[in-house]
């Protein structure tokens, strides 16, 4: 049987919803990881708390369904560090 989680659903539909064309500018100019550009924005958004906290948020968050391979990790947005993509 698998495991039942509860999550924030609300804030996140409303957010697809009304960001649908910057979601589609992003896959455009960065294809290889406007997911996680998307899901940290969003999150940001939504909490307004230190980035090394974003992972929980995402965790708890209907987001983590919607883009299970978002990679959220602090390093990548830290100093200036570069952005984990989907190729490598």
């Amino acid at each position: 049987m698998k495991a039942i989680s509860v999550k924030e659903f609300g804030a996140t539909s409303y957010a697809l919803s009304i960001a649908q064309d910057i979601e589609e500018l992003l896959k455009v100019y960065f294809p290889d990881f406007f997911e996680s550009l998307f899901v940290f924005s969003v999150l940001r958004l939504f909490h307004s708390s230190a980035i090394k906290n974003v992972i929980h948020h995402f965790r708890a968050s209907y987001l983590s369904e919607v883009y299970p391979d978002a990679s959220l990790s602090a390093k990548n947005y830290q100093g200036g560090g570069k952005a984990k993509t989907k190729g490598g």
